[in-house]
């Protein structure tokens, strides 16, 4: 079925400029849920129970927006004290802009707890990290959220994640209770875990929700080094009803300008994925080997001359869901000089 949509409905495409993660994408669901209500913690438990809007980002590891022990920042302090998201935002696009950070993810509140709220975000393998918080309202600087999250591991994306909630003390006011007078923490103190022995948490849990992700779609590029690094890119995750970009390179600048570039898209990738077969002569410089990284071919694609810089194939998922769930696959690959070069593969997991 998939075969059919493919050739009927992928056009290809030649792009001057493409922004491409180099090791693949994904989309993960989000849910949010808050377990506080009057019976589990009875003490002053406030009429209007909620948590602030969600405020964060995706980023790699060399930022930081919080951690246990640190010392708040302008963005975390106002998000508490206030549940503002602005500052925050703020912090994370100054990171976006030195290329530690990817995108700002940000979402709804939960209006009344307990309660639940879910959302999407999209994620790239450079930037692997989730950083999200909320405040928990009303409160003196009192959130919930998680710091460098990694959701790539072992060069695959995590399936599903479901991560308690503890609640955390920002440092920055000190009031004791949940509708306490402002009283600025001077000097502030570093971020620490609410405290069990005193206040309206007193021999209470302070585990008051989850964040459970769950992968959507996702797109990761693989092979095992005999095709060059960067052959082939990918910007976006398989989503059922949109249309990916797949690029096609030669970064050793071997291969003819000219030459033809192609996808071939299959049903699986070799039995010994992410590796492949070497095979002599397929490579993209001129008798050297390349690595054959699918199996049982569907369909090959052509796509636009390459001529010494990427060049793009479109593929359209179809909007069907018999596809629900499952994966396909394909490798790049140049055609010119009489000869073939062979690129590396991305695996398509697909959702809606």
């Amino acid at each position: 079925m998939l075969v059919h949509f493919i050739r009927s409905a992928v056009p290809a495409l030649l792009l001057s400029a493409v922004a491409l993660a180099q090791d693949g994408t994904a989309v993960y669901e989000l849910t949010h849920t808050s377990t506080w209500s009057q019976a589990t913690h009875p003490t002053n438990f406030p009429a209007n129970p909620h948590y602030s809007g969600l405020i964060g980002g995706t980023h790699n590891d060399a930022v930081s927006f919080w951690q246990l022990g640190g010392l708040a920042t302008p963005g975390i302090e106002l998000m508490a004290e206030t549940g503002g998201t602005n500052t925050l935002r703020a912090e994370v696009q100054a990171a976006i802009n030195a290329g530690t950070a990817n995108r700002v993810v940000s979402g709804g509140a939960i209006s009344v707890s307990p309660g639940t709220y879910r959302m999407r975000f999209t994620i790239d393998a450079s930037h692997p990290r989730l950083t999200l918080v909320s405040m928990l309202a009303p409160s003196p600087d009192w959130f919930v959220g998680v710091s460098g999250l990694e959701l790539r591991q072992n060069g695959r994306w995590v399936d599903t994640l479901d991560i308690p909630l503890q609640l955390y003390d920002a440092g920055t006011d000190s009031g004791a209770s949940y509708t306490s007078p402002d009283f600025d923490t001077q000097p502030r103190e570093r971020i620490a875990r609410i405290t069990t022995m005193s206040g309206p948490f007193a021999g209470r849990s302070t585990i008051v929700g989850s964040f459970t992700l769950r992968r959507v779609s996702a797109a990761s590029v693989y092979g095992c080094g005999t095709n060059p690094a960067g052959s082939l890119g990918v910007n976006a995750a398989p989503l059922l009803g949109t249309t990916v970009g797949i690029s096609v390179n030669d970064p050793t600048g071997s291969m003819p300008s000219g030459s033809l570039s192609l996808l071939v898209v299959a049903a699986a990738p070799l039995a010994n994925f992410p590796c492949g077969s070497v095979i002599p002569g397929l490579g993209m410089r001129s008798g050297t080997s390349g690595e054959l990284l699918v199996d049982g071919v569907a369909v090959v694609l052509p796509g636009p001359t390459w001529s010494n810089s990427p060049v793009r194939i479109d593929l359209a998922i179809p909007n069907s869901g018999v596809l629900q769930g499952g994966a396909v696959y394909g490798q790049g690959a140049l055609f010119g000089g009489g000869r073939v070069g062979l690129a590396d593969a991305v695996e398509l997991h697909l959702g809606g």
